[in-house]
């Protein structure tokens, strides 16, 4: 609930640092993403205005109004750079709310990207996970599996425990709490890529 009231407000964050009542171009939008992904720092408050240019271009695209974001630019990779950047509880929930707004997409750097935010702190994204429902937190483990398989620092011989907690050593830290969703990642990022 706390995070619900946190991306409402980047609505309103994201269209007065926009100029409010303009209509500001995909293309501009776009362009503000990737100037904040090269920021020096990124936190918190850079999250909630690049959540807001994110879900003002994923309704566009919904609407049809834009020609596909990513055909064009690859706007995964640049806010999935932004959030694993700002490594917090808001921007993990952030990039996570967009990954299930994106799930018919079959696009992969939604996994790569997954992946590289697990990469820099995997409890913090094991546990927002955990408090999505049971449908949200399989869709998501599933995309994460798939980012792991397809990371070439992960052994392509096989997934398997060994080389996946060499991969991410903190994960050794967090495994009676996290138990059953690591045995998943490692049982399913193998498979993911190689069937």
């Amino acid at each position: 609930m706390k995070y619900l009231a946190i991306l409402l407000l980047a609505a309103s964050v994201s269209s007065s640092a926009l100029g409010a009542g303009k209509t500001v171009s995909s293309k501009s939008l776009v362009r503000r993403l990737k100037q904040y992904s090269t920021a020096k720092t990124v936190n918190d408050s850079i999250v909630l205005i690049c959540s807001g240019i994110v879900d003002t271009l994923v309704e566009r695209e919904r609407a049809d109004e834009m020609v596909y974001v990513n055909a064009c630019f690859d706007l995964t990779e640049i806010y999935g750079t932004i959030c694993e950047r700002a490594n917090t509880a808001l921007s993990v929930h952030s990039f996570l709310r967009y990954l299930l707004a994106k799930q018919e997409s079959a696009e992969e750097q939604l996994s790569v990207s997954l992946e590289r935010i697990f990469a820099r702190n995997p409890e913090l994204v094991l546990r927002e996970i955990k408090r999505c429902q049971c449908a949200d937190r399989m869709y998501l483990l599933a995309r994460l599996a798939e980012g792991i398989g397809s990371d070439p620092k992960t052994p392509d011989v096989a997934c398997n425990e060994t080389a996946v907690m060499n991969r991410y050593p903190a994960l050794r830290q967090i495994y009676k709490q996290y138990q059953e969703m690591i045995d998943y990642l490692v049982k399913n990022s193998y498979y993911a890529n190689h069937g």
